[in-house]
């Protein structure tokens, strides 16, 4: 005999989850009981439901498995929903369980009582209530298929507390297989492989997809075998390491301007897990002459943004492993498109250097990044969340390999970053893993610098700070030309914020201090908080 509850825990044991991200409230208590009995998976005990989702959603997309997350019910299970939400936009696997009243007392309206349900049913790809313990093993089942099945995504399941208390004898859990989908039908992949042979100036975008499929070494060979660059969209990152000379870098929204005009100039674009949203495609189009190949496991993207001439249903990963078959190694034959990818790169490298390595007072932006770049190295993972400061790192702070850029990405969501390094090297605590934000998303979860310091997660939060709400404060000068409620009167030193979780802070106002402010942050034995004054009139147009 056990408890629902412990039935879940060992489910998720099953499952080789290591962590559980969440705060308990009444109706969740049975599972934390059963949580501290169980030595296999370890609770993280977050500050705020929200920093919960994030790690969550962080640790799903650090390792590809499912992150789990947990709350009580209403206003716990409301905030929890921020996290639930960027998993949903960026297709992460991630289940958030929810604690609910009583089933014989639901509809009573109760203190706390929430539709669960139809809080998570718009931000999930399923939602689910365990009304009968008996049907704990089907029900978590099939939420776990859900999550990580076809395009990966959130699910949620409810569970009333007095089906999580209740004994019983149940099924041992089994370790849940994913449906496995298969590459594009051969007909279309040979169409493809034609269309690429024929084309001079051929582009592939890479997205999520690449990653979520365990497809980037597979990519990296494709595109050298064959001569075709690659650029990324924000969470293809890592798809093809940025130093790669075939790789030109992320495209869409904040990035050197000679990334879009490649992008413009590609005769062929081939999106692999690449869905064209709008801050993708921001700051170019693509030729009216241009042909498009589209990629994905999700039928409804194909087409969706842009118009597609070939669209291919399938596993990316399967689909580029079929489709290098087809096609014949032309060492030379695009010669000309890729040395003007080259000229292109270095010409702008030596125009933004002037710039990268300035000396100036208020700090340059752009000298932080170099000067974090030199630490970070191919191994370290960077998270990042909204904002300015988000776009420094995006377009600039290089990026080596998959899933070590873990970011808010579509749902763009300020406060990620730092809940999100926590997760992270928790996971990998032998890494180097640096938090890159602003001094507005770093002020929306600072609180959890307490978790970190309990779970001894010593990463590094880079900040930085430009005393406003950078972004936006630029989009209301260039439309308004005033501003208002984007500006922060009260200059908070955020190294003395870090001092009072047990951290260590380091305030940095001079471009000469951030070298060996840097080495002191990472030879810290705990969490640092690296508070960088910068020049708010910097804006990474990258032009």
């Amino acid at each position: 005999m056990e408890t629902v509850a412990d039935w879940i825990v060992e489910f998720l044991e099953k499952q080789r989850i290591e962590f559980v991200f969440g705060h308990p409230g009444g109706p969740v208590l049975p599972i934390y009981e059963a949580l501290r009995k169980n030595s296999n998976v370890k609770h993280v005990l977050v500050r705020h439901e929200g920093a919960g989702s994030f790690m969550a959603e962080a640790y799903a997309k650090l390792t590809g498995k499912v992150g789990v997350c947990i709350s009580t019910m209403g206003p716990g299970a409301a905030n929890m929903t921020i996290g639930v939400a960027t998993a949903m936009s960026d297709s992460t696997p991630v289940m958030a369980i929810t604690g609910q009243l009583p089933l014989s007392v639901q509809g009573r309206g109760y203190q706390q009582e929430t539709d669960h349900l139809s809080l998570f049913r718009g931000i999930t790809k399923k939602t689910f209530q365990l009304k009968e313990g008996q049907n704990a093993f089907r029900v978590f089942t099939d939420a776990y298929r859900t999550a990580i099945s076809g395009r990966p995504g959130p699910v949620h399941v409810d569970i009333p507390s007095d089906i999580s208390s209740f004994n019983g004898d149940y099924p041992e859990p089994e370790v849940v297989p994913k449906v496995s989908f298969g590459a594009a039908h051969p007909d279309l992949l040979k169409g493809a492989a034609s269309m690429i042979s024929e084309s001079e100036r051929p582009l592939i975008v890479a997205g999520g997809g690449v990653i979520s499929s365990d497809a980037s070494s597979l990519l990296a060979e494709f595109s050298k075998k064959f001569g075709i660059p690659v650029a990324t969209s924000y969470n293809g990152r890592g798809a093809i390491p940025e130093d790669d000379d075939l790789c030109i870098g992320r495209i869409g929204e904040y990035v050197p301007a000679f990334r879009l005009r490649l992008a413009e100039s590609a005769d062929l674009l081939i999106a692999l897990g690449f869905r064209f949203t709008d801050v993708s495609m921001e700051g170019w189009k693509k030729a009216n002459d241009s042909k498009v190949i589209q990629v994905d496991i999700d039928p409804s993207e194909i087409g969706r943004n842009v118009h597609v001439d070939l669209g291919l249903v399938g596993d990316v990963r399967k689909t580029i492993s079929e489709l290098s078959k087809l096609l014949l190694a032309e060492p030379g034959k695009r010669r000309e498109w890729l040395s003007k990818i080259k000229e292109d790169r270095e010409g702008w490298l030596k125009t933004y250097a002037s710039v990268r390595d300035s000396s100036a007072q208020p700090i340059k932006p752009q000298r932080l990044i170099k000067e974090l770049s030199e630490f970070t190295g191919r191994d370290s993972i960077i998270t990042s969340g909204a904002g300015r400061a988000k776009m420094w790192a995006a377009s600039v702070l290089p990026i080596y390999k998959p899933r070590s850029w873990i970011h808010s990405g579509g749902y763009a969501v300020m406060g990620y970053e730092l809940p999100a390094a926590i997760a992270c090297k928790m996971v990998h605590p032998q890494k180097r893993v640096v938090s890159v934000g602003g001094d507005a998303s770093f002020q929306m979860h600072c609180q959890e610098l307490a978790t970190a310091v309990e779970n001894h997660a010593n990463i590094v939060s880079v900040v930085i700070n430009d005393l406003s709400l950078g972004s936006i404060r630029n989009s209301q000068v260039r439309r308004y030309g005033n501003v208002l409620g984007t500006e922060f009167n009260l200059d908070v030193d955020l190294s003395k914020v870090a001092e009072a979780f047990g951290a260590k802070g380091i305030r940095v106002r001079r471009a000469e201090d951030i070298k060996p402010s840097l080495e002191e942050a990472f030879r810290t034995d705990k969490p640092v908080v690296l508070d960088v004054v910068v020049d708010p009139s910097e804006t990474p147009t990258f032009q």
